[in-house]
């Protein structure tokens, strides 16, 4: 199978809590979901079974770190049959070229930070075990 993909897609793990809030772009309406998966390209979101988005252009809300949250607008590009409540969205081109640049940097630093992460946690001897 042919990765299809432009960027490195960041998968997190279930225990992992990662909150991303979608807010309509006339401020009319708002949910939450759980990120899934994030590059410096898009996301995607497990919302609440039954929960339809009912426009396709938001601005996202990502907290990446303490006291650093992105604004993004992005764009609903598909929603899995297979898996009900999950949502695939594509960060939107921004205005301007030192917004975006800054944008990436923080998603790309947060995500190596994550890989980093699960490195160490992957390398540490279980506790209990043994």
């Amino acid at each position: 199978m042919e990765n299809r993909r432009e960027y490195y897609r960041h998968a997190f793990p279930p225990a992992r809590d990662m909150t991303v809030m979608f807010r309509s772009t006339d401020g009319t309406s708002s949910f939450l979901g759980d990120m899934v998966n994030l590059s410096i390209g898009g996301l995607c979101a497990r919302f609440q079974a039954g929960k339809t988005m009912p426009a396709k252009k938001w601005i996202a809300s990502l907290t990446l770190d303490p006291g650093v949250t992105l604004q993004i607008p992005v764009e609903q590009v598909y929603a899995k049959d297979d898996q009900p409540g999950h949502c695939g969205f594509r960060f939107l081109p921004r205005p301007n070229p030192r917004v975006l640049e800054e944008q990436e940097r923080m998603i790309w630093s947060f995500l190596l930070d994550e890989q980093r992460g699960e490195r160490r946690q992957a390398r540490e001897p279980r506790r209990g075990a043994g």
